[in-house]
């Protein structure tokens, strides 16, 4: 290895990775040479501010800027170039071949060790007019600056976003607040694929709510040119497989990332099925180069298989631990959970680890619960419902995944979820969290814990549960049971149900349940559900409580017989208490 202290270090990328690698770098080592080399124009800003700096949110391109080139190469003492694209990696002389926009002919950089951190492009529909110059990617500072430009000088008014992932939503609604008519077309079932289905209602909701002609199953065939107006102005025309048509003054293509992993396939780096491959140590195929962010596949921690990529906080880190690895501090990367957040308008979704379906599909025995406790106390203004799944291992209750939605504290959820999993906690362990508590921030028993209350009876077989999916698959030989309150009831309840209300049930009423039946209870939220549970089960009844409640049938929209929740709730009961 060379002398540590002159060791020449290039880094191929300026953004989240690769600026946390320089930074990194030259905290270690202030001898060393350390150059940056980014293709585009801009170095170390915030790629996840773009859609905020769009609307005005964000004030402008200069706010995503998190450190300008003059300050890097004063306070850090780091060479960093722009518009400078490495076009060839010489693993043998140890030697980039770099080409200077607007300048003729190439420059040479030798490395002593090399960085590669050319995160991921914008991908692309394979249709008719993806190319025309009215549809546009927004993964840039240009992308963000060329949409306002057009926006301005066409006097826009309708926009279609193609794609309904991070990208395609952030858009949707920073392009709904600058008071453009928006059309958001997804080819699946739903928004925001990390999630399941039934978790994403809420947001759909929130959505059309807003004004938004939301698009679902809708996979576009074609982008053209339509016809003229008086003023010789042609829309755009987007159609879809199922021959619909819509038109649009601009197209907005948000259908995810291809990592850029062109430059370390020539240079006969090993690539995997998602990105480019490397060890513990974050080295690739060649150990004087590493890599990090999105241009490589990681090590998923809940499935030991490869994941694709990393976001922007992932990315950070891992620039980091390149620099660490590179002066020999034998830093270990540990691999991703996929933890991500978005808001849509009022609404946050989130995600971590794995979602039901995929835990499914990856072979796991699978459970979840899935609960709607208030973001704090309900006595304390401004208390809004959540809604929280949590995936786990039916055997020993081990967790797998987590979502959660709603419009406040979500974040706070979802980053201890998170960090349980890393932690490989069990649902029992979740009743254990010692979590703080006041009232305008939690609940006593909050809802991590309410959730590892719901969960570990569930392991333990205090309850047994059926899930809203489950409705559409129940036979003649079921009992519906509402245990709500006979007001409830007539407001909404799951056709065929009889109304039998919690504080009835120890009584005569209990009579009304079919005793050669099955039984499957169900309340608002599945708290009265599970008390009558509790009292049924202990009298030799087959019975079941309906995961997530009534408001989970309907928030869910899940596919049940035709008409099976006959009205629409009025909101989230306030149901307290200890499962």
């Amino acid at each position: 290895m060379p002398n540590r202290q002159a060791l020449r270090l290039v880094i191929v990328g300026g953004v989240s990775g690769g600026m946390a690698a320089a930074t990194r770098a030259r905290r270690l080592c202030e001898t060393a040479s350390i150059t940056v080399l980014e293709a585009g124009p801009y170095v170390s800003y915030a790629a996840s501010g773009i859609p905020y700096a769009l609307s005005g949110v964000i004030a402008g391109p200069d706010e995503v800027l998190m450190h300008p080139t003059s300050l890097l190469k004063a306070r850090f003492n780091i060479d960093v170039y722009i518009n400078s694209e490495v076009v060839d990696i010489d693993r043998t002389a140890k030697m980039v071949t770099v080409q200077r926009k607007g300048v003729e002919g190439s420059e040479f950089y030798s490395y002593d060790k090399l960085i590669l951190a050319l995160g991921a492009s914008a991908s692309m529909l394979v249709v008719p007019g993806v190319d025309l110059p009215r549809v546009f990617s927004l993964r840039t500072i240009d992308d963000m600056i060329a949409i306002r430009e057009h926006i301005a000088s066409h006097d826009a008014d309708t926009v279609a976003v193609i794609g309904g992932g991070f990208i395609g939503l952030e858009a949707t609604t920073n392009l709904t607040l600058m008071g453009l008519k928006v059309t958001l077309l997804e080819a699946a079932s739903h928004v925001y694929a990390l999630a399941d289905a039934e978790m994403v209602g809420p947001v759909h909701a929130e959505l059309r709510r807003c004004g938004v002609n939301l698009l679902l199953d809708e996979s576009v065939v074609a982008i053209v040119e339509g016809a003229g107006d008086g003023a010789g102005i042609r829309p755009l025309s987007v159609t879809t497989a199922c021959g619909n048509k819509f038109a649009a003054d601009l197209v907005i293509m948000a259908v995810g990332v291809q990592p850029r992993t062109a430059l370390a396939f020539a240079a006969g780096l090993k690539i995997g099925k998602l990105g480019v491959s490397f060890n513990e140590h974050l080295q690739t195929s060649d150990p004087d180069i590493y890599a990090v962010g999105d241009m490589t596949e990681s090590e998923h921690l809940v499935t030991d298989r490869p994941t694709s990529g990393a976001l922007a906080g992932p990315a950070s880190r891992q620039g980091r631990m390149a620099a660490d690895n590179v002066w020999g501090r034998n830093v270990v990367w540990r691999g991703n959970v996929g933890t991500s957040i978005c808001q849509v308008f009022s609404m946050t979704i989130a995600s971590t680890g794995l979602s039901v379906h995929t835990a499914e599909a990856l072979g796991f025995n699978v459970e979840w619960v899935t609960i709607h406790p208030p973001n704090h106390v309900t006595y304390y203004p401004e208390s809004w419902p959540m809604t929280l799944r949590v995936v786990f291992d039916r055997d020993i209750g081990l967790i797998l995944g987590a979502q959660v939605t709603g419009l406040e504290g979500v974040d706070k959820r979802i980053d201890v979820l998170a960090t349980c999993i890393q932690a490989a906690m069990t649902m029992h362990d979740l009743e254990h969290l010692e979590l703080s508590y006041a009232p305008q921030y939690s609940s006593a028993k909050g809802p991590i814990n309410m959730a590892g209350f719901v969960g570990g009876n569930v392991v333990d077989g205090n309850v047994r549960i059926l899930h809203p999916e489950d409705l559409a698959n129940l036979t003649d030989d079921w009992e519906l049971v509402d245990v709500r309150s006979d007001e409830d009831f007539f407001e909404g309840h799951l056709r065929g149900a009889i109304n039998v209300p919690l504080e009835r049930l120890r009584g005569s009423a209990k009579a009304l349940i079919d005793q050669a039946k099955r039984i499957l209870l169900y309340s608002e939220v599945g708290y009265r559900g599970y008390l009558a549970y509790r009292i049924l089960d202990q009298t030799g009844r087959d019975v079941y409580n309906l995961d997530g409640g009534y408001k989970s049938v309907v928030q869910s929209r899940v596919h049940l017989p035709h008409d099976m929740a006959t009205r629409r709730i009025r909101g989230c009961k306030k149901e307290s208490g200890v499962p």
